[in-house]
Parts: C-alpha cells; sequence; structure tokens
C-alpha cells in the first residue's frame, strides 16, 4: 500500500481534501484512495457521505466495501475511495461532502480532465 495516502481529518474547521485525477479516458475510471481519520482519544464517530457530483460520474464509498456510512473508533482511521466514471469530454472541479456525527463538516475537491482524445466538446465547470 502507498506510504503518503491524503488523509482526512474528521474534525469541524478542517482543509478541504483535495484529490487529482489527472486524465482519464471516456468510459474509463479510475479510483483515488483516502484516509478518514477520527481525532478524538475518547469517543468514536459516524462519517456518512452526504453529497457527490454523482451526475459528473463520481462515486464515494466509505470502509472497505461499498458503504455510505461508518464508525471510526477512538484515534482510529479507515480508508475511503472515490471513483470516477467519466461519459464525456470534461474538465472538472467539484467537491463531495461528507457528514461527521450527522453535521456536514468535511469537503473533498475532485479535480481531473476527461477524454477521448477530441477536445472540441468539452465541458468545464
Amino acid at each position: 500500500m502507498a506510504t503518503n495516502i491524503p488523509t482526512l481529518i474528521c474534525a469541524k474547521f478542517q482543509s478541504a481534501l483535495y484529490l487529482e485525477f489527472d486524465s482519464v479516458s471516456v468510459g474509463s475510471s479510475n479510483t483515488k484512495l483516502f484516509k478518514l481519520q477520527n481525532p478524538h482519544q475518547n469517543r468514536a464517530i459516524v462519517v456518512s457521505v452526504d453529497r457527490v457530483p454523482d451526475k459528473k460520474g463520481f462515486y464515494v464509498t466509505l470502509g472497505d466495501g461499498f458503504s455510505q456510512s461508518i464508525e471510526i473508533e477512538p484515534n482510529g482511521y479507515t480508508f475511503a475511495h472515490v471513483l470516477w466514471c467519466p461519459q464525456f469530454n470534461m474538465a472538472i472541479r467539484e467537491s463531495a461532502y461528507l457528514k461527521v456525527d450527522n453535521l456536514p463538516v468535511l469537503q473533498i475537491t475532485l479535480h481531473g480532465i476527461a477524454g477521448t482524445g477530441n477536445n472540441d466538446n468539452m465541458v468545464s465547470k
């Protein structure tokens, strides 16, 4: 496993996690791994997916499976994934949001370019 995995601390007022997908071919997919860290020493937290730009082909899963919610033990961590399956040429900068204990506090900024080699119809956001 990679030693430099981006980490998102699950606490208020944290900076957004930035995930760069570079170039992804239309019709294919790319997955980025990141770590969710519980900074609390005396309590577990529940992290859940709040909003994801799924119409742009993004999906977020927490933990080992396809979970949209997971409990993280005190001082614990889990891994999560963002999958991008673009369906048309586009340059993208979108955000996904996670909730901690039902409060929307975590942001993931997603950036990438999808293409088939013909960028005449490039859509940007």
